[in-house]
């Protein structure tokens, strides 16, 4: 009995660094406003120091992860939050925008290895029974961090200052280092080959799901990287209220996509990338409403709608990368990190720019294209998985 209980809290423990990634990734989305105007830079700039975040993670995270695959995955976790502890400290007391943006860089070299080898420690510490509940585990940490880790960094920002949430995440990465210390050495997995990788890289089976993945999440992160000009236009000064909702839908959405791949296989993301596109028209028609109730509850609807569709997307895509690349599913399924990084990155330029050129819409807009083409993406993923009929061919 002992025993157990200690297995159950060893990988349950591994939500902890997938929350400090998604934390670190968005700590500050909801307070773009105090960030430009303490750092004397626009808005559309502060936005920069989440996609540079997420670019640099999406550049590091598979070239990292070969380079450190003969090492222990315990030993590369502790690693990769170490230095996110430094890096979060020293972002505290930085004096300059584009320090900030130097040390967020490197941030985002450091916190590409966390989540992959969170998941490999977890389904190691487990029985082959249970691997599938140690997965489900890293992505509650992700669930967590937009149900509450968010809200509560964008409060402890208005009441402290910007730099809080920073603060914030440098705890929580010592803290995942000193947990993370304490269990089992677990021997590393053979390095995987070069050419391997390459081949399945080049797979027709592999570039839809991956197109998908990186436009879905693109289309989401042009309104989530703006998070905190978006609400307060529409819905005043309720912005960690309103952050809250896409934790909820993702508790919503992450189980019922499930059952729809079960069903409908693949092209169940094409649900996913249409949820995230209604999220964002109703968020847009809440622009003309201006600050008032009814716009409070079509946004907190709409952000509820894109937390659904933005979780509920990886469940068809990961299950198409599997059954594509079967001899090894880790790299397929490493090649859609990739995307899920970029595709942050990509959010929140598009996002950027379109504040730039027409005010907080501008972002929306941007998100509606993208979630169009997204949809056109995901209708391309196979209705049915047949695993003698995929198309593997270069």
């Amino acid at each position: 009995m002992g025993r157990a209980f200690v297995s159950a809290v060893q990988f349950r423990v591994m939500a902890l660094p997938t929350l400090l990634v998604a934390l670190e990734a968005l700590a500050v989305v909801g307070l773009l406003d105090q960030i430009a105007v303490d750092l004397a830079v626009g808005l559309g700039a502060a936005g920069q120091l989440t996609s540079a975040f997420t670019i640099a993670a999406a550049i590091s995270v598979v070239p990292l992860v070969r380079a450190a695959a003969t090492l222990p995955a315990r030993t590369v976790l502790i690693g990769g939050m170490a230095v996110l502890a430094m890096v979060n400290c020293a972002i505290v007391v930085a004096p300059s925008f584009h320090g900030i943006l130097v040390l967020r860089i490197i941030g985002g070299i450091a916190a590409s290895v966390i989540p992959p080898n969170a998941a490999a420690l977890a389904v190691a510490l487990v029985g082959p029974e249970r691997r599938a509940l140690a997965l489900a585990w890293t992505t509650a940490g992700v669930v967590g961090a937009f149900l509450f880790g968010i809200p509560l960094a964008t409060t402890l920002g208005k009441a402290f200052g910007w730099r809080a949430p920073f603060a914030l995440c440098a705890v929580l990465a010592g803290l995942g280092a000193m947990v993370s210390s304490l269990l089992p050495a677990v021997p590393a997995n053979t390095s995987r080959g070069t050419v391997v990788f390459a081949e399945i890289a080049r797979r027709r089976a592999i570039r839809a799901p991956v197109v998908a993945t990186l436009l879905g999440f693109a289309a989401a992160f042009t309104t989530i990287g703006f998070a905190g000009p978006i609400i307060v236009a529409s819905a005043g000064p309720y912005v960690g209220l309103a952050q809250v909702c896409l934790g909820v839908g993702a508790v919503g959405g992450l189980p019922g996509v499930v059952r729809l791949t079960a069903m409908f296989g693949p092209r169940a993301a094409t649900v996913a990338c249409g949820a995230i596109l209604v999220g964002l028209v109703m968020q847009a028609g809440t622009l003309s409403l201006g600050p008032s109730g009814a716009a409070v509850v079509i946004q907190a609807t709409g952000l509820i709608v894109i937390g659904a569709g933005l979780f509920g997307l990886s469940p068809p895509v990961q299950a198409a990368l599997v059954v594509a690349a079967p001899e090894d599913p880790t790299i397929a399924l490493s090649i859609n990190a990739v995307a899920v990084f970029l595709g942050q990155a990509l959010g929140t330029a598009a996002g950027g720019a379109g504040i730039a050129a027409f005010g907080v819409g501008g972002a929306l807009a941007a998100g509606i294209a993208a979630g169009t083409l997204a949809i056109c993406a995901s209708l391309t993923l196979p209705r049915r998985h047949h695993p003698g009929g995929i198309d593997r061919r270069q």
